[in-house]
């Protein structure tokens, strides 16, 4: 009876150790549930709180675009009324583009533009067309040589023209052709900058 009883004893001390050790992984197990359903809850609102900020960020973002489209095509009505065509026969009129010309036409006599006369031009350009030259650096940087092609474009020269005023290849003009009208425009092409550069300042 006695080792029966030690017996059971035993039984009972390892079941009871049995026992504490499941309880025991239990508890580990609601306590590691409780954390990542905090954390998931604390995801899930941030997640959510993202999408509404973010879609808010977006329509805000579309109505600025929008407003700024329209005050864009109001300037270009202005700009067309108050004679854009005009101001642009101006510059073509003018000495330095005249300059230019001469020094367009392939001869080994004719020597290139000076660094002085490049700044002439850019100079001339944005007094006789300011809403243009602003429209050719909107929220972006044109290289020196992206800019003077597309004045010159903007003008009436052609590409073999520019290969010759820049001293380049007329391939190296139109890869110029090509970045400005990616940088203004979002094109990756060099086809349709002449286009979009009059529908910018309202001559198309």
């Amino acid at each position: 009876l006695a080792v029966g009883v030690v017996i059971l004893a035993i039984g009972a001390f390892f079941y009871q150790q049995y026992r504490n050790k499941k309880k025991a992984e239990i508890q580990q197990l609601n306590n590691d549930y409780g954390r990542a359903l905090l954390e998931y809850n604390k995801l899930s609102a941030e997640l959510e709180r993202m999408k509404q900020q973010d879609g808010s960020l977006i329509f805000d973002k579309q109505q600025e675009v929008e407003e700024l489209k329209a005050r864009l095509q109001a300037y270009q009505a202005a700009l067309q009324t108050n004679g854009t065509s005009q101001q642009l026969s101006v510059f073509q009129e003018s000495s330095i583009m005249q300059t230019f010309r001469t020094k367009s036409k392939v001869s080994p006599q004719t020597p290139l533009p000076t660094e002085t006369e490049w700044k002439r031009l850019v100079s001339q350009f944005s007094r006789a067309l300011p809403y243009a030259y602003a429209a050719l650096g909107r929220d972006v940087i044109l290289s020196t040589n992206e800019l003077r092609v597309c004045i010159l474009l903007l003008s009436g020269f052609k590409i073999a023209d520019v290969a010759v005023l820049l001293d380049t290849s007329p391939q190296s003009v139109t890869n110029l052709k090509a970045r400005a009208n990616n940088k203004l425009f979002g094109e990756n092409s060099a086809s349709t900058l002449e286009r979009n550069l009059m529908n910018t300042v309202g001559l198309a």
